[in-house]
């Protein structure tokens, strides 16, 4: 679970950006290896928060195939069409599902997990099976609400 926490050294993980996964024409980090090789996408993003007090409530906006876990900080924050919040490298999504639609998860309170200054958003993402599938892929947008208005957030 050390990856999820802000302090863990990522420096030797591969790069990319989002969409990623493998099986569809609008996927920009291509993951050729993944079917048939491994169910399983860690993913971490930094971002800045000015004055995390003045955070009301975030949302995550994802669109996804086939299921994620999301943390901040080390702190679940969400999770969709997964069994649980702790799944193993080889663990699968509940289902196979195919929506290219963003979908909106409201997160708990930020005040337990949000901090002033360097955040992390790390991401377990789950295809439904190992060589089953014909797809697997991954886009987020975590937004923020503050008390002084909306603002758009990493």
């Amino acid at each position: 679970s050390a990856w999820r926490g802000a302090g863990f050294d990522d420096s030797s993980w591969s790069k990319g950006k989002l969409f990623i996964g493998y099986g569809e024409n609008f996927i920009v980090t291509q993951l050729s290896d993944m079917r048939g090789g491994y169910t399983t996408v860690y993913l971490r993003k930094t971002f800045e928060v000015a004055d995390a007090s003045a955070v009301g409530s975030l949302v995550l906006e994802a669109i996804y195939d086939d299921g994620f876990n999301a943390w901040i900080n080390g702190v679940h924050v969400a999770r969709a069409n997964l069994s649980s919040d702790e799944l193993p490298y080889n663990g699968t999504a509940s289902s196979a599902r195919e929506d290219h639609n963003w979908n909106t998860y409201n997160l708990p309170s930020p005040a337990g997990y949000l901090v002033t200054g360097t955040n992390v958003l790390a991401i377990q993402l789950h295809n439904a099976s190992i060589s089953g599938s014909s797809d697997c892929f991954l886009d987020v947008r975590l937004k923020e609400s503050s008390s002084a208005g909306s603002r758009t957030g990493a």
